[in-house]
C-alpha cells in the first residue's frame, strides 16, 4: 500500500475485505475494487442441495450480510466496477462427479445477462442511478485500465464505441437464449428489463435486436496508456 504502485482487487465478495481495502487510516492509496454478479444477486444459500456447484465462484458466495454489503460499496464508491469473469462451463461439467472440492470449476456464464441484471436490480429498483449503471459497467473501467479518454465516454474524438440497451424491454431469462457454450444460468426464469438492443464499435453496428452482425476478425488489439491517478478519481 505504500510503494504507491496501483492495484486492482478482483472478485470481492466479503463486508471484511471492503472494509479492510477502504479502511480510512491507509489514506488514498491507488486501489481501484471489482466484485461481480455472483456476489450481488446470491448467497451461500444457494451452495446448498444437489445443485450446489453449479453456483461455485472463487470466492465463494457469502451471507446475506456481505451481498448488501457488495451493493452498498457499488453505490457509495467504494467498489468501482462490476466485471462478469465470464466462465461458460455446462451444467455436467459443473456437476462432474469426479471433482472434490479442491477442484470443482468455478465461475458461470453470464456475460449476456450482466447488464439486464444489474438494470432490474439495481436501477429500476432504485439502488443504483442509470448514471451509476455506466460508471460500473464502463467508464470506471476504461479509466482504470488506460483505455480512456478513447473510450469508457461519449466525446468528440473518442472512439465510436457505444451500447445502447432499451429500458423498457423485458424478457425472462433462458439457458437457450445464452450463445455461449453453457446449457444453464443461475438468472433462469429471472424476467429482466433494460436489454442491450444495438452495439456500436469504431461506428460500425456489430450486434443488433439479439444478433451479432459484426465479422469475424474485424476486432482490433486495445491500445493502453500508462496507469494514470485519474482511475480513481
Amino acid at each position: 500500500a505504500w510503494t504507491g504502485a496501483p492495484m486492482h482487487f478482483v472478485h470481492l465478495s466479503s463486508a471484511r475485505a471492503l472494509d479492510a481495502a477502504r479502511d480510512p487510516a491507509l489514506g488514498p492509496l491507488p486501489l481501484t475494487i471489482e466484485t461481480r454478479p455472483l456476489y450481488l444477486y446470491f448467497t451461500d444459500e444457494w451452495l446448498r442441495g444437489p445443485d450446489g456447484p453449479l453456483y461455485i465462484g472463487q470466492p465463494p458466495l457469502r451471507p446475506a450480510g456481505d451481498v448488501e454489503a457488495m451493493w452498498s460499496g457499488l453505490v457509495d464508491g467504494r467498489i468501482d466496477m462490476l466485471a462478469t469473469d465470464h466462465a461458460p462451463w455446462t451444467r455436467a461439467q459443473k456437476l462432474d462427479p469426479e471433482l472434490d472440492i479442491t477442484r470443482l470449476r468455478p465461475g458461470v456464464s453470464d456475460l449476456r445477462f450482466v447488464r439486464p441484471v444489474l438494470w432490474s436490480e439495481g436501477v429500476a429498483k432504485g439502488r443504483i442511478t442509470p448514471e451509476r449503471f455506466v460508471q460500473v459497467t464502463s467508464t470506471a473501467a476504461a479509466r482504470a485500465f488506460g483505455l480512456h479518454p478513447d473510450r469508457g465516454v461519449l466525446a468528440e474524438g473518442a472512439y465510436g464505441d457505444v451500447m445502447i440497451l432499451d429500458p423498457e424491454r423485458t424478457h425472462t431469462v433462458s439457458a437457450a437464449d445464452d450463445p455461449s457454450n453453457s446449457d444453464y444460468t443461475p438468472f433462469e426464469g429471472w424476467a429482466l428489463t433494460g436489454w442491450p438492443i444495438l452495439t456500436v464499435r469504431r461506428g460500425e453496428v456489430v450486434f443488433e435486436d439479439g444478433q451479432v452482425t459484426g465479422l469475424p476478425g474485424s476486432g482490433r488489439p486495445a491500445e493502453r496508456r500508462p496507469w494514470s491517478p485519474e482511475a480513481v478519481n
